[in-house]
């Protein structure tokens, strides 16, 4: 008597593995039609919703953000339920994992994923990794700071802005240990600049909007402020200096800028 519904469930997976081939090709026509060198590497099942992992070769890692909204763009127009994105910048045939993104409504950072070993070995990044550190080290403390009083006393706040403090100095005592060199001597001073505006910030002398506010700010909306702009900028160019540092030392911003 179980019969009929066997037929019905296996006609059903039938369809559904039909209807999957059939959007995989659909996925793999948009990579090719778009303007940046995009490659369907996987597709991968899970329980009702369908990855597509995706990599994006880009020319400088300055061109990712512009590479990738351009084909979440795309996929927005036509986004099947329950789908969604994983984008991977690739420079020289081999991958960025810290910068890849994962596209659903919205992107949103998604570095070092899982699911990339049909790929080639990624690209190191630990100048990247300690700058990143520094920074988000630098957030945690700004975020602190806009707190009440009474709540930034707590011990448990307490606690977490003494391990970021921990993590800021020994992110920079990192980057301060490297040779001298144009990019790492130009990353110091931003994470310097950054500490000088959060600084101001738990002084109560800031100008500005806090760095993790702008950061923030950034993640929540199609805004980029000044301080998340500065971030990605720095974070591109330390990923550039471990794959081209002569080509990464010219995209050092100018000193009038």
């Amino acid at each position: 008597q179980h019969r009929p519904l066997e037929r019905m469930a296996k006609a059903c997976l039938k369809a559904q593995k039909r209807r999957r081939r059939s959007r995989v090709k659909e996925v793999e026509t948009v990579c090719r039609s778009s303007a940046f060198a995009a490659d369907l590497f996987d597709s991968a099942d899970q329980d009702l919703s369908c990855e597509h992992r995706i990599s994006i070769e880009v020319d400088s890692l300055l061109d990712w953000y512009e590479a990738v909204g351009q084909l979440a763009d795309t996929f927005s127009q036509d986004r099947q339920p329950g789908e969604t994105f994983l984008l991977v910048p690739v420079r020289r045939n081999r991958p960025v994992p810290m910068l890849a993104m994962r596209y659903i409504f919205n992107l949103w950072p998604e570095p070092h994923p899982e699911g990339l070993d049909s790929l080639s070995e990624p690209h190191p990044d630990q100048l990247a990794t300690a700058f990143d550190k520094a920074q988000l080290a630098l957030q945690a403390i700004s975020g602190i700071c806009c707190l009440p009083e009474e709540q930034q006393d707590h011990e448990m706040v307490q606690d977490v802005a003494d391990t970021a403090n921990s993590e800021l100095e020994a992110a920079y005592e990192g980057l301060c240990q490297l040779p001298d060199d144009p990019v790492v001597d130009w990353l110091r001073s931003v994470i310097g600049g950054l500490s000088m505006h959060v600084q101001s910030e738990c002084d109560g002398t800031a100008t500005e909007s806090g760095f993790a506010a702008q950061v923030a700010l950034s993640l929540t909306s199609d805004e980029v402020t000044e301080c998340s702009a500065l971030v990605l900028y720095a974070k591109c160019i330390a990923l550039e200096w471990e794959i081209d540092p002569v080509a990464a030392t010219r995209l050092l911003p100018d000193d009038d800028d």
